[in-house]
């Protein structure tokens, strides 16, 4: 899948935002507690332009030609049938559920070809991730090849490794999927899609489907297990809210 060699001057862990630490905020309101990250840990405007454009085209790649113009495009037109942006929001979508301990998770389901479900990643190459703010000037950076360290599939295979594949696996373990498939793009032009099973993402990351069962199970009741002891903290109930980190 990758030639590590064409990486060598790269560093071979994750990448920095996967092993720095993460903040956010727990609350109670009467019997319930949740979770939300502080303000200043919200996602700024170059990463909320990439997180839209991956919705509308994840919408685009599982809605039919006219469908999703009817719903997204503006025409000019006054159309009644056409939704309002608040009710595309809350458009349906099929999710499947997985309770561990007393986590209740789910994954949003969006495809399913020969009773295989899957899910649906757009992922923008390499310039344009690493600098979001000025996509519109990154975009002319171009996939011309398999292999290599610039311009490659290799390259986006190496940098997913590094940073994404954590994330979809457990999104595909929790929605009991095969895999995911991964549409490359530089927010003007699409340059192809790749089918990644999960159990390729799980041997790149923990070495087999066994290490990666440990490894989920292990995180979700450490997680348990850290909220359990912060929800009965006297700070927690006197105040409504402590800060994670």
């Amino acid at each position: 899948m990758v030639k590590t060699c064409v990486f060598g001057a790269k560093r071979r862990k994750f990448r920095e935002t996967k092993e720095s630490r993460k903040a956010f905020h727990l609350r109670r309101n009467h019997a319930c507690v949740w979770a939300e990250p502080p303000k200043s840990h919200a996602h700024p405007e170059d990463k909320t332009v990439m997180m839209e454009l991956g919705k509308s085209m994840e919408y685009q790649l599982t809605m039919s030609k006219d469908d999703f113009s009817k719903r997204f495009l503006n025409t000019g037109q006054a159309d009644e049938q056409t939704p309002a942006a608040s009710d595309q929001k809350k458009d349906d979508q099929a999710y499947r559920f997985l309770k561990m301990g007393r986590f209740m998770m789910r994954s949003q389901l969006d495809a399913i070809y020969q009773g295989q479900v899957f899910d649906v990643k757009t992922r923008a190459v390499f310039d344009v991730r690493h600098d979001a703010r000025r996509y519109e000037v990154k975009r002319k950076y171009r996939i011309t090849k398999i292999f290599g360290g610039r311009h490659s599939y290799e390259l986006e295979i190496y940098e997913m490794m590094r940073n994404a594949f954590m994330k979809y696996g457990f999104q595909a373990k929790i929605g009991r999927m095969d895999g995911v498939i991964v549409a490359y793009h530089n927010t003007a032009e699409v340059f192809g899609f790749q089918y990644l099973p999960l159990a390729d993402m799980e041997r790149c990351i923990y070495g087999g489907r066994e290490a990666a069962n440990v490894a989920f199970d292990l995180s979700v009741k450490v997680l348990q297990t850290l909220l359990d002891f912060l929800t009965q903290e006297e700070e927690l109930s006197k105040n409504s809210t402590i800060k994670m980190t």
